[in-house]
C-alpha cells in the first residue's frame, strides 16, 4: 500500500481537519504530582527504580522540580532546547537524484518551506523535539487546517507531557497513559498517522527506559539543593559567633535559664542585660570571623555539580561561566553550544519531521510518489563576509580556478537568474593601457598635486 493510500484510509480531510484531539485534555490535578522537599536519597531511589519499571511519571515531576529549583539546571537546559529551534531550516533534494527528478520536485521544495512560514507555533515543536534529551523521547500532536487554496497545511502543534507516557512491562514498548493507572496504553503514532511526531533518542546508550539525562541530573540537582540548605543552615549558625556562659556550681535552675536567654538575645539583637556575677564570652569560629576571608566545602560541591551538569548537557562548561583558573575563550564561547551536540539534535529533529510531518502532507497534498525533500538546519557559524573575501582575493592570486558557487554558498549568497541585474567589480586597465579619459592609471597623475610631489 503506498504512502497516500494509507494515509488516506487512516484520516479522511475532515479527521484532520475537525477530528478531535488525539490525547484529550486531562484535569490539572492529574498533571503533575507535587514531590516536595525533605526527600532522602533513598526515596529517590524508590521513583528511580518506579521509572526502571516502566513508570516514569513521578521520576518526570521531580525532574521538573528540580529544573525550578536550579537556576543553573534550568540554563543549561534552555540553551541546548532552543539552539536548534535558532537555526534557520532548508530544503534540499538527495544528491542521488538527476537533473530532472530536482527541477519535477521543487514544488515539493516549496511547499514544505510553506508549511515552515504558516506553522503557528514553529520554535515551540523544535524545542519540544529538542528537549528529548532529557527522557530519551517526546511528542507532540500536530493540527490540520484547509486552506483558502484547496491545501491541507499541518499548522500547529501541541506539546504532549513526556510524564504522561510509560514503557510496557512486556517489550518496553512506549505507551500513552490515557489516565492515571492506565496499564495498557495506546501507541499514539501507530494509530494517528500524520497527526504525532514521535521521537526517541539515544543519549546514554542504555535501554530505552533508562535513556536520556534525566536520572543525571536530578542526581546533580538534588545533591547541590541538600548542599544549599546545608550551607543555608551553616549561615543561620556557623558564621553566629559562639556565645558561651559559665554559671557556678551552686546556680539554681532559674539562674541557669536566665543565662540561656541572654545568650539568645545576643544572638539574635546583639544586646543583653547581664549581673555582674556572669561571665559572657564570645568566640568565633576559626577562618569565619569578620575580615579572615574563611570558606566553606559547600561552595566547592555546589560549583562542582554545576560543571557536571554543564558538561553533561552542552558538553563544556565555559559556555555558561569561567572556569576556576579564569577562561581565556569565555567571551566568543559563552551563550553557544559545542558544534557537534547542536549538529546532533539538529539531523535527528530533521530526521523525524521529514517522516512523520512533510512526508504525510507532501502525499495527501501533491502525489504518494512526490521526493519528501531533506530538512536542514543551518547550524553553522555565520561567515565574516569581509574576512572571507579578503581570503578570496588572496586565494585568487595563487590558486588557478575557484568555484564560484563555493564562494557563494559559503556567505549565502544566491544563484543569479537570467534576467537578474548585476553589479560588476570595477575592472581596471592593464599597465600601458588607457582608460576612457585618455590616462594611464598606473602612472601618477601630474594634475594631481600630491601625486606629481
Amino acid at each position: 500500500m503506498g504512502l497516500l493510500a494509507w494515509f488516506q484510509r487512516a484520516f479522511s480531510p475532515t479527521k484532520l481537519t475537525a477530528g478531535k484531539p488525539v490525547a484529550g485534555s486531562k484535569p490539572l490535578w492529574d498533571q503533575f504530582q507535587r514531590i516536595g522537599g525533605g526527600l532522602t536519597p533513598v526515596e529517590v531511589s524508590g521513583i528511580m527504580q518506579e521509572a526502571d519499571a516502566g513508570q516514569p511519571a513521578r521520576l518526570v515531576d521531580l525532574f521538573n522540580e528540580s529544573r525550578q529549583k536550579d537556576g543553573h539546571l534550568q540554563s543549561v537546559l534552555s540553551t541546548r532546547e532552543r539552539a536548534v529551534s535558532l537555526c534557520e531550516i532548508s530544503f534540499v533534494i538527495p544528491d542521488n537524484v538527476d537533473a530532472g527528478e530536482k527541477l519535477k520536485d521543487r514544488k515539493s521544495r516549496e511547499f514544505c518551506q510553506r508549511i515552515v512560514a504558516e506553522f503557528d507555533n514553529w520554535p515551540l515543536l523544535i524545542e519540544h523535539l529538542t528537549a528529548s534529551v532529557n527522557a530519551g523521547h517526546a511528542t507532540a500532536e500536530i493540527l490540520w487546517r484547509k486552506t483558502n487554496d484547496g491545501f491541507l497545511l499541518p499548522y500547529r502543534c501541541r506539546p504532549l507531557h513526556p510524564r504522561d507516557f510509560f514503557f510496557r512491562l512486556s517489550d518496553g514498548a512506549l505507551r500513552y497513559a490515557r489516565s492515571t493507572g492506565d496499564m495498557i496504553g495506546v501507541d499514539l503514532l501507530e494509530e494517528n498517522p500524520g497527526r504525532i511526531i514521535q521521537i526517541q533518542r539515544r543519549i546514554v546508550g542504555d535501554v530505552q527506559v533508562r535513556e536520556g539525562l534525566i536520572r543525571l541530573l536530578v542526581w546533580a540537582a538534588l545533591f547541590r539543593n541538600w548542599s544549599l540548605r546545608d550551607w543555608i543552615a551553616l549561615g543561620e549558625i556557623g558564621w553566629k559567633p559562639w556565645r558561651i556562659g559559665k554559671y557556678e556550681k551552686n546556680a539554681t535552675q532559674q539562674d541557669i535559664d536566665g543565662l540561656r536567654q541572654v545568650l539568645d538575645l545576643v544572638g539574635s539583637t546583639g544586646a543583653a542585660a547581664i549581673p555582674e556575677t556572669t561571665n559572657l564570652e564570645v568566640e568565633w569560629p576559626k577562618g569565619m570571623a569578620p575580615g579572615t576571608g574563611g570558606s566553606s566545602t559547600h561552595r566547592e560541591l555546589f560549583d562542582a555539580l554545576a560543571r557536571e551538569m554543564s558538561k553533561a548537557v552542552l558538553g563544556q562548561t565555559t559556555i555558561v561561566e569561567p572556569g576556576p583558573n579564569g577562561d581565556r575563550a569565555g567571551v566568543e564561547a559563552r551563550d553557544a553550544l559545542r558544534t557537534d551536540i547542536r549538529e546532533s539534535d539538529a539531523i535527528a529533529v530533521a530526521a523525524n519531521l521529514r517522516a512523520q510531518l512533510f512526508a504525510p502532507a507532501v502525499a495527501v497534498n501533491m502525489s504518494e510518489n512526490a521526493l519528501v525533500p531533506v530538512p536542514w538546519f543551518q547550524t553553522d557559524e555565520a561567515v565574516d563576509q569581509l574576512k572571507f573575501a579578503q581570503a578570496v582575493e588572496k586565494l585568487a592570486k595563487c590558486v588557478p580556478r575557484i568555484s564560484a558557487k563555493w564562494v557563494r554558498d559559503e556567505v549565502g549568497m544566491p544563484e543569479p537568474k537570467e534576467g537578474d541585474e548585476f553589479l560588476l567589480a570595477p575592472q581596471l586597465p592593464a599597465k600601458g593601457e588607457t582608460d576612457p579619459y585618455g590616462k594611464d592609471p598606473t602612472k601618477p597623475d601630474p594634475e594631481d598635486g600630491d601625486q606629481a610631489a
